[in-house]
């Protein structure tokens, strides 16, 4: 499973996170994954609160083939 991390307030996607534990949530950049197997680890690492967001799910899907 993989999830991304929403902010319960905004609803918008973490897309990476800096040393001091500041949440960068940029709509132009992609949702930063994380793999189930380490996400509480990873959660704890960031410092990402559990107070302020959430894991959701993420089912990923191939839309098309791409070719450069």
């Amino acid at each position: 499973m993989l999830y991304a991390i929403k902010n319960r307030r905004t609803g918008r996607l973490i897309t990476g996170s800096m040393p001091n534990g500041r949440q960068i949530m940029d709509a132009e950049e992609p949702p930063l994954l994380i793999n189930s197997c380490i996400l509480d680890e990873e959660l704890k690492i960031r410092k990402i609160s559990k107070k302020t967001y959430i894991p959701i799910e993420v089912k990923v899907a191939e839309i098309k083939d791409y070719t450069p």
